[in-house]
């Protein structure tokens, strides 16, 4: 993930780690509210701390607050949820298999991750992605058998439970 600026004994002198959030020990500036946990929500949902001009995201200071290194790859938030920087809510995984934990897209119109609507086939089609490949399922007449094949799928490819969740 590149090299990181912050350590674990800079991060523990800066922040302290309660309520599932790190907060700063002392105010860096005055336009700091120290009622609030340190950082700024990004439109993305995360939380990004700027520490001596560089942006960290919160999860990961958190990681190397708590396991004293960072992670070797990225942090996947187990439930989806951006700003639940619970530790047990965290997992250091490769882009595979965060890939695998992803949330449905804003775009999506069938209701169901994998499974879109063809409109030249007039059928729904099923389709996976796995390693950067994407792998077709097949076209239905029946948005169910569409989705049964699409959730087959990732049982097969070992997707996470949370996979395509809101």
């Amino acid at each position: 993930m590149g090299v990181e600026f912050m350590n674990k004994e800079m991060v523990r002198d800066l922040f302290e780690y309660r309520d599932d959030n790190l907060w700063w020990r002392e105010r860096p500036n005055n336009r700091i509210d120290m009622s609030k946990p340190a950082g700024t929500v990004k439109p993305r949902g995360h939380r990004d701390i700027k520490v001596k001009g560089k942006q960290y995201k919160a999860h990961r200071l958190i990681w190397l607050y708590v396991h004293g290194k960072f992670p070797d790859g990225h942090i996947d938030h187990v439930n989806g949820k951006p700003l639940d920087n619970r530790i047990e809510n965290l997992r250091d995984v490769t882009q595979q298999e965060n890939n695998k934990n992803a949330r449905k897209r804003k775009d999506n119109t069938s209701g169901h991750v994998g499974v879109c609507w063809a409109k030249r086939d007039e059928k729904w089609r099923a389709q996976i992605a796995v390693d950067g490949k994407r792998e077709y399922l097949g076209y239905f007449n029946v948005l169910e058998d569409a989705v049964a094949a699409r959730q087959a799928a990732s049982i097969e490819h070992g997707f996470h439970p949370n996979h395509g969740r809101d």
